[in-house]
């Protein structure tokens, strides 16, 4: 008896190819979906008739396990972080036949191939840079993050606080300023926030902490979108990590709306599902930036990329990366 699976689109398809093997006279043994349910699989057998065909006895092709462990490993994965059932698809769909040594780097790959990654160069950025987003997301830490970077490239500075509402708001950013030995400048409205930004002055970093924003509320995001205008800086959302991934899609979408391009990502330190941050990236879409793995304003931001990303996922299937935890994958 001669034994063979086939797997195809549509059982139609699968049936075909069993006959235009084994001829009419096939025994269909086993009939269903493939493991990730997009396929159908049939096993089939026919009868051997000649010395030839018995000489080879039972003959039943191998199945792929590289490739299914593969894609079976990144989904569970993605999963286990919440990841959206399409984006999973996706993802592992990809991964599985990246031909990578081992998931991670497939996961890697497929993320490269979805995703943008644009990291800060904070001792050459040109264009002033406003951090922006909702409630308790970090953006006055991120703040001063660049500036204690931009201080340690000897960069001119030049650091703004539109957080005037906010009880400390100011305050918080002036206690790291300083310490840096630079000027705090506070600004309430867009007309005076275009006062105190030199755009003819590229030599500088020019941060500006923004207040707390509810993507929801027309009139606050149309403030906001008034101070990027007048001040021409890109805006840079920044987003906690282990946020709720729907939630945090339907946010980005007004964000991406008044000009944000990349994000980044606080927290990663205390959180353990990155779903809500790839739904961030996907949505609008967003390229990664940088993440902050420590709330030490000392502690500098981190570049993120798709190897970094895919580890931090699945640090247990990668031999260099395994047992690390959250923060040394971001590294």
């Amino acid at each position: 008896m001669r034994i063979r699976s086939f797997t195809a689109p549509t059982n139609t398809r699968a049936m075909e190819l069993v006959r235009a093997d084994l001829g009419e006279d096939a025994i269909i043994i086993s009939s269903g979906k493939t493991d990730d349910g997009n396929d159908v699989r049939i096993v089939a057998a026919v009868e051997l008739h000649t010395a030839s065909e018995i000489d080879g006895s039972i003959v039943q092709e191998p199945e792929d396990n590289t490739r299914l462990n593969t894609e079976e490993t990144v989904r569970q994965a993605l999963v286990y972080h919440s990841v959206a059932p399409r984006l999973i698809s996706k993802l592992s769909s990809i991964a599985a036949n990246s031909g990578a040594a081992n998931p991670t780097l497939a996961l890697a790959a497929a993320i490269d191939t979805v995703f943008n990654f644009s990291s800060l160069d904070v001792a050459s950025t040109p264009a002033p840079l406003m951090l922006v987003g909702p409630p308790g997301c970090g953006k006055t830490i991120v703040a001063a993050k660049l500036c204690t970077q931009a201080k340690l490239a000897h960069r001119e500075i030049n650091a703004v606080s539109c957080d005037t509402h906010r009880a400390g708001g100011v305050e918080q950013l002036r206690a790291f300023t300083n310490i840096l030995g630079i000027e705090l400048i506070t600004v309430d409205k867009p007309e005076s926030l275009k006062q105190h930004i030199d755009l003819d002055a590229p030599e500088k970093l020019q941060i500006i902490d923004t207040a707390s924003t509810n993507p929801y509320n027309e009139a606050e995001m149309d403030d906001l979108y008034r101070k990027i205008t007048a001040s021409r800086a890109e805006p840079i959302l920044v987003l906690s990590a282990g946020c709720d991934p729907m939630e945090i899609a339907d946010m980005t979408r007004f964000y991406g709306d008044i000009g944000v391009k990349r994000f980044i990502v606080t927290q990663m330190d205390i959180a353990r599902r990155a779903g809500g941050i790839l739904a961030a990236a996907q949505g609008v879409p967003l390229a990664f930036c940088d993440v902050s793995v420590s709330p030490n304003v000392s502690d500098s931001l981190k570049s993120l990329s798709p190897v970094s990303l895919a580890r931090l996922i699945m640090p247990h299937t990668d031999q260099d990366s395994t047992n690390q935890q959250n923060t040394e994958a971001a590294q």
